[in-house]
């Protein structure tokens, strides 16, 4: 469910820079509703709150079956959920609290978001209406680095559903096709390139499959043992040798197999979310980027009977035995304006397990049925419950490992420019895979330009 790509950070940014005009816009903001309305006959009505996010086709399901959940748990409030497309989220949230009618509770897809939002004053620190015993439960609940993600400035700001797991998926019934054991993943990035070589076909000069096809940057970067920011020196890190030793590798893709097959290739294949079209289900890919758990349930709903993969971290160049990944989170925020700041929280809590009961959050977690992510606690892996799932979905153990139990997870940089950051990166990404400028060049404008917007935001802080 990573939507990363399809938010435009320039429109985050648009029109609600951070800085004197985004909190400019906030201040003038006017005074929020009363909660709660009173029904017929002086009884009170449930509270109403509502839920934005940007989940859309099946997703939408799932979330209209967590505020059901949620709802049945809290008979004295009512979750309704708003659809907002992804490219339009950040944007209509900024506007609606300058307008003083937000939304009561938004789930932000990534943790990047957070300090951005934080810095244009847009959503409330949790620690300012959630109990004492709540918040120290939530240390004690999920995992460090969830409560690190979600917090800014010595303040919480964000609770996360799940926690993603970047990783590498390979096709058994390919490798057997072409030659190679169907149980060994590549164990360096070396053996990677060795297996994309032997499993890509071509007819009429043209690629039908690719053997591998390397884009997700983030992913890449635990393995490369890159840095994209010194947080404690406030420096950009985007020329970080190791990170532009990580976009070399993945320019001599597009070098090895020609840019202009490749690229054609990459026009022709469906979404992630195109159902049996996707293409490691269609088998277009044979040793495919999965963005993490929520697709073994596309596996088991959409690939054909027989369809048999293994999940594995991304190698490491030189085979080191580190395991690696990337998450991001999905984390619930509370906007500023809200007319029921207490009662949302209760809905933050309940996405993320807290102060409920580990059936409540098993049912939010997987869909009463399904993996969808990875938990945000390790109380949650000798539930009998989940231990069962575990053992039903293949490759759900190795990515629940990942996070919880990984050498190394890469957690986005928390900084008040990251949206701006994010979408540099994704530009210049791009623009590497097309070979449309050598990476330590591209690398090191990205370095700049981010560095000049972060100077500019701390020299307005004074």
């Amino acid at each position: 469910m990573n939507r990363m790509d399809g938010l435009s950070r320039r429109d985050f940014l648009k029109g609600a820079a951070i800085g004197a005009a985004g909190l400019a816009l906030v201040a003038c903001a006017p005074a929020a509703a009363p909660a709660g309305q009173q029904a017929a006959g002086g009884s009170q009505a449930p509270i109403s709150l509502m839920y934005w996010h940007a989940w859309t086709e099946q997703w939408e399901e799932m979330t209209q079956f967590v505020c059901d959940s949620f709802n049945s748990k809290n008979p004295e409030l009512k979750a309704e959920q708003n659809v907002v497309p992804g490219a339009e989220l950040m944007t209509k949230l900024l506007s609606s609290v300058a307008a003083g009618n937000p939304p009561d509770m938004i789930t932000v897809y990534s943790a990047i978001n957070i300090p951005s939002l934080v810095e244009q004053g847009a959503v409330l620190a949790l620690d300012d209406f959630g109990s004492g015993e709540d918040l120290a439960a939530a240390k004690d609940w999920f995992h460090p680095s969830i409560m690190d993600m979600g917090s800014y400035n010595g303040k919480l700001w964000g609770l996360s559903y799940w926690q993603q797991t970047s990783c590498l998926g390979w096709n058994k019934t390919i490798f057997e096709e072409a030659g190679l054991d169907p149980e060994k993943p590549p164990a360096s990035l070396e053996e990677l390139d060795e297996m994309a070589e032997k499993l890509i076909l071509e007819e009429d000069g043209l690629i039908t499959r690719m053997g591998h096809m390397p884009t997700d940057h983030w992913m890449w970067a635990a393995p490369f043992d890159g840095s994209f920011y010194d947080e404690a020196n406030r420096k950009v890190t985007a020329n970080d040798p190791n990170i532009v030793s990580m976009f070399d590798w993945m320019a001599s893709y597009s070098q090895k197999y020609d840019v202009t097959k490749v690229q054609a290739f990459q026009q022709g294949l469906a979404s992630e979310r195109a159902g049996v079209l996707d293409p490691f289900i269609s088998g277009r890919i044979a040793i495919h980027e999965v963005g993490g758990a929520w697709k073994l349930g596309d596996f088991a709903k959409y690939a054909e009977d027989g369809f048999r993969y293994g999940i594995t971290h991304a190698p490491q160049p030189g085979g080191t035995k580190e395991v690696t990944t990337y998450s991001y989170g999905d984390f619930t925020v509370v906007p500023k304006g809200t007319k029921a700041p207490a009662e949302a929280w209760q809905f933050v809590k309940y996405t993320g397990g807290l102060g409920g009961t580990l059936e409540d959050y098993f049912t939010v977690l997987t869909w009463g049925e399904r993996p969808i992510n990875v938990p945000v606690t390790t109380k949650m892996l000798d539930y009998e419950p989940f231990q069962k799932m575990l053992a039903a979905y293949p490759g759900f153990p190795e990515m629940v490992d990942m996070f919880l139990k990984g050498d190394r997870v890469l957690l986005p940089p928390k900084m008040p420019v990251g949206t701006f950051y994010q979408d540099r990166l994704s530009s210049a990404r791009d623009k590497v895979r097309l070979l449309d400028g050598t990476p330590q060049q591209l690398m090191d404008e990205v370095t700049a330009d981010v560095q000049s917007e972060l100077d500019k935001f701390f020299a307005q802080q004074g």
